[in-house]
């Protein structure tokens, strides 16, 4: 779910998933397809991204991952992101 939202920024929480050993993050700007994201954000429940480009709308997608594979994507899709639109790749 998204938790927060704010000047280019998302922040991203959710349940723990038991036996998980990290989670990983795919997040999409729908406008133009363009995707985003990390194989291993850490073993933690909520996660803020910055930078992201205003005025646009994302997919953000977080999955379990053990040390045998990734579990099925939870999704999620934001409101119209505020701030400018960026030209450089989000952090």
């Amino acid at each position: 779910r998204i938790a927060a939202s704010g000047w280019q920024t998302v922040t991203l929480s959710w349940e723990p998933v038991f036996p998980s050993t990290h989670y990983a993050l795919v997040f999409t700007r729908l406008s133009d397809g363009a995707s985003y994201g990390s194989t291993n954000i850490g073993n933690v429940t909520s996660y803020t991204i910055l930078g992201l480009s205003g005025n646009q709308q994302y997919r953000f997608e977080v999955m379990a991952v053990n040390e045998c594979a990734p579990g099925a994507r939870a999704s999620v899709t934001s409101d119209v992101i505020r701030g400018t639109a960026l030209t450089t790749r989000p952090y």
